[in-house]
């Protein structure tokens, strides 16, 4: 049975928890990444236990599931996700990064501890989750998958946002263009 990683998996709502739903209804173990503390300082809030009632759903689904909580504003983290990853779905066949940090602010609002914040996340923790996935990725030629989400938007009142998906997307065709030829797909 193939397996994925998605990241920014810390609740039951959202687009990384129906990401986790499509993939488990198609038969795909699941193992899902997040960072409650984040969610504490957004709009919906943290609501303990709700990652792990989707991690029940899931399974409930006749898939192994399992779930980590890491920061990655730590750059070691990718590779703690993997290792949690790995030892309960086993090897993984795609990465599905949907994890994100956002705070409001325009281009008079937005300091460098902010900015840093988003290029932390968005852009250098998809970097290294991309890169961690190729080196451990062991399946044949033409399974590996990466998939990135961005905003296609300007964001007005959000340019720290919207740089570092931005720079996601341009990260994204980079490794298109390299890993094409390993046989792994990467798309946004």
């Amino acid at each position: 049975m193939p397996a994925a990683l998605v990241t920014g998996a810390s609740r039951r709502g959202g687009i990384a928890a129906a990401v986790a739903r499509r993939l488990a209804v198609e038969a795909w173990d699941v193992a899902l990444s997040g960072w409650s503390r984040y969610d504490e300082t957004e709009p919906w809030g943290a609501h303990p236990g709700e990652a792990d009632d989707l991690v029940a759903e899931l399974r409930g689904l006749g898939v192994r599931a399992a779930r980590h909580e890491d920061d990655l504003l730590d750059p070691v983290a990718p590779a703690r996700i993997f290792e949690a990853a790995e030892a309960t779905v086993g090897p993984l066949t795609a990465l599905v990064c949907v994890h994100a940090h956002s705070e409001t602010g325009g281009l008079l609002e937005t300091d460098a501890a902010q900015l840093d914040r988003h290029l932390a996340v968005n852009v250098r923790g998809t970097a290294l989750l991309m890169a961690e996935f190729v080196r451990r990725f062991g399946g044949e030629a033409g399974t590996g998958r990466i998939v990135t989400f961005s905003s296609g938007l300007p964001l007005n009142g959000e340019l720290a946002y919207a740089a570092s998906k931005g720079a996601v997307e341009w990260l994204t065709v980079s490794a298109a263009v390299e890993l094409g030829p390993r046989g792994i797909t990467v798309n946004a």
